[in-house]
């Protein structure tokens, strides 16, 4: 428990660094979603990687050594298998995962969108129209759904797959015994031994497979989360930047231009001094920069 909040509190600590255009740019929900999903996803898919590889290693090996000692012909459609069983793991489970980071991404945007509307509720009430909101919500709803959908099928399609690998696993299996059997080459007790173990195999293959399945799903919401995560701070100190010292409340412009990026810009080579203790009134037709001049002084 302590491994999901302490990446939650590492991943928080790092986000709200961030400069004010930051969060301006993204929803704040959807920040918020990444930073409180990533922790668990992570977790899980540790926890999950753990039981899934080492429960299939040892059983899958002990059950091999098993049937290896019997007759080796036994072993072969359990090795076979076990080829067969990596690849398609192989195959499936990257494309699994890009699918869950697209899910992982539009269920982000539902959160932000939803979040973003309850935020700025006052201005929807009074000027936004409630079916253009609507619309705005249920977008990021219906895509994510068809995200999610195309996430199922490819599930489906790998359940398919592995089923038919394990009743050809359990046909060969028995076909190999009852062929040594009728020989002579088998005793009962042997095929008794290697029907169960094959099927006990199936079983957890199918168990593994789901948990495989989780983890790249749980490493497809880490990935969406570490695109708000992972970025670095853009607004720093410089590297010898000292404490600041504020001795008096005066507020001084020398020389200060802007104009978004543009050459012409709003503000040209202002000149203002506010003294301490001094009131001074911002007057000018709109558009003349006056909110401006104040989220220059306030570093936005």
């Amino acid at each position: 428990a302590n491994v999901t909040n302490l990446i939650r509190w590492q991943s928080h600590r790092h986000v709200v660094r961030q400069s004010w255009p930051f969060f301006q740019n993204d929803f704040a929900g959807r920040l918020a979603s990444r930073v409180k999903e990533t922790g668990y996803a992570l977790r899980e898919s540790v926890v999950t990687s753990i039981n899934a590889v080492w429960g299939i290693c040892v059983y899958g090996t002990g059950a091999l050594g098993l049937l290896a000692t019997v007759d080796w012909r036994l072993a072969v459609p359990i090795m076979v298998w076990f080829v067969c069983y990596a690849t398609l793991l192989r195959i499936f489970v990257p494309r699994l995962r890009d699918r869950s980071k697209r899910s992982a991404e539009a269920r982000s945007m539902i959160i932000g969108r939803i979040v973003d509307s309850y935020t700025n509720i006052l201005t929807l009430k009074l000027f936004a129209k409630l079916e253009r909101e609507d619309a705005y919500v249920q977008e990021a709803v219906e895509k994510h759904t068809s995200i999610f959908r195309r996430q199922l099928r490819m599930i489906t399609l790998f359940s398919i797959i592995l089923s038919s690998m394990n009743a050809l696993l359990l046909t060969a299996t028995a076909t190999i015994a009852l062929a040594l059997w009728s020989h002579g080459l088998l005793s009962v007790g042997a095929i008794a031994m290697a029907l169960p173990l094959t099927w006990q195999i199936t079983t957890i293959a199918g168990t593994v497979a789901q948990q495989v399945t989780g983890v790249f799903e749980n490493i497809g919401t880490v990935q969406e989360g570490m695109l708000t995560i992972a970025r670095p701070v853009t607004l720093v100190d410089k590297p010898d930047a000292k404490p600041l010292v504020v001795t008096k409340g005066e507020i001084r412009f020398d020389d200060v231009s802007f104009g978004y990026g543009r050459e012409a810009g709003l503000i040209k080579g202002l000149n203002l001094t506010v003294r301490p203790g001094e009131k001074i009134g911002l007057v000018g037709r709109s558009g003349a920069g006056k909110p401006t001049l104040v989220n220059l002084l306030l570093r936005f």
